[in-house]
């Protein structure tokens, strides 16, 4: 029997029996994808299905697919293309409790740490304080990532969880050259400044001209007080293209010049690297 046969317009149960006789589990898992069946959807993952077979692009923007999917107790995820495909609609649609489950099966430290940029860019709170006190990931070893995560916060106004990554010790709020200072100066965020301002390593990094210019805000001038004496700015260098670029960037470029880029940007600018 063949998947166009079991497709043919039948009761729901001879679907379902028809289905649950084919041989291989990955024609099921289609077929429970086309009619909209969970119960064979879960048989055919129990069965061993491969989320790698599905074209995930064809049901991305199906939200009742992708919930189906995420919730059966038997898919079991593969460090694949596909699976950081499902992943990224799954925060899309805002599904933190399923994600959260989720990224207990793979790393989320691999990547680059783009499954905490996509949390970030839609605003999932619980999401990324779960990756962040996820033992296996290291966000001193992704400093790229780290300084996309902070502007991406930063351009939101998404301040809460700029505080919960600024409380987290091991990221380096100066990352990507000040991006994140810089970003909150173009979009005008007064508080992501204030924040920034009260970390040595972001104030010593700044030109005394910058620090002037933002002398009339509280917290400088009490930080200011109490800082270790601060180290003079090293002068920038003229930037100049590497030859060859970076790992990072080849695997997932960064948002700038545009810091505003939501995480739907990222995450198309990124499959299509990986495809």
């Amino acid at each position: 029997m063949d998947l166009n046969s079991i497709l043919k317009p039948k009761s729901e149960k001879e679907i379902i029996d028809s289905a649950f006789n084919l041989d291989d589990p990955n024609d099921m898992l289609n077929a429970a994808i086309k009619i909209k069946n969970k119960k064979i959807l879960d048989e055919a993952f129990r069965r061993g299905a491969i989320l790698s077979m599905l074209n995930i692009d064809n049901i991305k923007n199906n939200e009742d697919i992708i919930k189906m999917i995420i919730d059966s107790p038997y898919l079991k995820l593969l460090e694949t293309t596909n699976t950081y495909k499902l992943i990224n609609r799954a925060i899309k649609f805002k599904f933190e409790d399923e994600v959260i489950k989720l990224i207990r099966q793979i790393n989320p430290n691999n990547k680059n740490l783009i499954i905490l940029v996509w949390a970030i860019g839609f605003g999932l709170k619980k999401l990324t304080k779960e990756i962040l006190n996820d033992k296996r990931v290291d966000p001193t070893l992704e400093e790229e990532s780290i300084a996309e995560a902070l502007s991406i916060a930063i351009s939101r106004k998404d301040n809460d969880i700029l505080k919960l990554l600024l409380n987290d010790k091991r990221i380096n709020p100066s990352a990507g050259n000040n991006r994140p200072f810089n970003t909150a100066e173009v979009y005008g965020n007064k508080e992501a400044i204030k924040l920034l301002l009260k970390d040595d390593r972001v104030r010593n990094s700044l030109s005394e001209d910058i620090l002037k210019k933002y002398e009339n805000m509280k917290i400088v001038k009490e930080n200011l007080t109490m800082a270790e004496p601060r180290v003079k700015p090293k002068i920038k260098e003229p930037v100049t293209k590497p030859k060859t670029p970076s790992p990072i960037r080849r695997e997932r470029p960064s948002v700038n010049p545009n810091p505003k880029a939501t995480a739907e940007d990222v995450a198309k600018r990124f499959m299509k690297l990986i495809n």
